[in-house]
């Protein structure tokens, strides 16, 4: 469920306005992204063949459960992330959660410290006892959806009594609606940074663009003052000594022109605002109905197609089982093992796809369990893998 305003913002009515007109270009632009990404796109969120595997580990409801809730990590460590480095947090996250040993610095395991994740700073301080490999600018965060999903507060639902604007069902939307559409839902999208920076790129409209602190590139920010030198109140230098940006304030001031810095992707919005986010996702269904697809396949075709426009890095340009392999793949090399071996590890003992950490696996984890040294070549959980790739 989402959040459905009485009146849409202005901006969004605008976009949504041009994306329904067929003689608009900017949605001929946005079929002609979908089009181009569907090769891909299309089957993005495709991940029965992942629960082929978990089932054929555990059987059919422990391994339908523990499909799921690996889904539901990688949403909760997906905010601000590359699909690779977000794969291997989640499954780093849900290998802590069965490790019953107190976390450094505490009394209590991983999963009882999540149940006392209240607010951000609780998040953080979680996150610094991540092992080294598994940081993340937004590893705090990452916490608190952890933290949320254990507590039972990751439901999207209406709460008697709540503000519909306030309620839960405003948190962490993104997260919430990359898992459902890996989980198979047809109309639930992840609306993510990209996908906000098409609406701007598209549309040209000065009211998606980023406000103060957007950082930028120096290289940028020096070309852009040395042409419109009365654009340096825009720019404040952090103390690291990169720029930060007010390009709304820049264009609607008329200082700097729109087209002077619409194809840098970093200037435009990077989120939908709570009243924008279930329109945008309405939209999306909307379109996939008219092409006979989903919307997260709608969404995932234009992630696709529209990847050099936005920025995606091009470590996320494949399916997620195409990213789950590719970061076996890399985890075999390092350990010396076969794909077969990394991903039973992954599945059977809460393995890592991920910085390959010391100590945790063997004994102390819960549930079936098999040594990685033990391992064959060849997994039955997974043979039929290579017959089918």
């Amino acid at each position: 469920m989402r959040y459905q305003p009485n009146k849409l913002p202005a901006r969004l009515q605008r976009s949504l306005g041009a994306l329904r007109d067929p003689s608009n270009p900017m949605r001929q632009d946005m079929l002609s992204s979908i089009e181009a990404g569907l090769e891909v796109g299309e089957d993005w969120y495709n991940t029965e063949e992942l629960r082929d595997w978990f089932v054929a580990g555990y059987g059919e409801e422990e391994g339908g459960r523990q499909w799921s809730e690996f889904l539901d990590l990688v949403g909760a460590t997906s905010p601000g992330s590359k699909v690779p480095p977000n794969i291997g947090n989640a499954s780093a996250v849900r290998q802590r959660k069965y490790n019953p040993d107190p976390v450094e610095g505490s009394n209590m395991s991983y999963m009882e410290e999540l149940q006392n994740v209240e607010n951000i700073e609780d998040g953080r301080r979680l996150a610094k006892t991540r092992k080294e490999g598994y940081g993340h600018k937004t590893a705090g965060l990452q916490e608190l959806i952890a933290g949320r999903q254990v507590q039972g507060d990751w439901d999207a639902m209406a709460e008697p009594g709540v503000a519909p604007s306030s309620g839960s069902w405003t948190d962490n939307p993104k997260p919430k609606g990359f898992t459902q559409s890996l989980k198979g839902s047809e109309k639930n999208i992840a609306a993510d940074l990209h996908f906000t920076r098409y609406f701007g790129m598209a549309s040209m409209d000065p009211d998606w663009l980023a406000v103060a602190g957007t950082e930028v590139g120096n290289e940028f920010a020096e070309a852009l003052l040395a042409k419109y030198p009365k654009s340096k109140k825009y720019f404040k230098v952090n103390k690291n000594g990169k720029y930060g940006f007010n390009p709304k304030a820049a264009v609607k001031d008329g200082v700097v022109p729109i087209e002077e810095i619409a194809d840098n992707p970093v200037v435009w919005s990077q989120k939908p605002n709570n009243a924008e986010y279930g329109a945008m996702e309405d939209f999306m269904f909307e379109l996939g109905q008219e092409l006979g697809l989903t919307g997260p396949q709608v969404q995932a075709a234009l992630w696709m197609g529209a990847a050099r426009k936005t920025g995606v890095d091009p470590t996320s340009q494949t399916t997620f089982m195409g990213a789950i392999r590719d970061r076996a793949d890399i985890q075999a090399k390092k350990r010396g093992q076969t794909r077969e071996q990394v991903l039973y590890d992954f599945i059977m003992n809460k393995g890592l796809l991920s910085v390959p950490a010391a100590g945790v696996l063997g004994a102390s984890m819960q549930g079936n369990q098999a040594q990685a040294s033990e391992m064959p070549s060849e997994i039955e959980i997974l043979k039929y893998l290579e017959a089918n790739q």
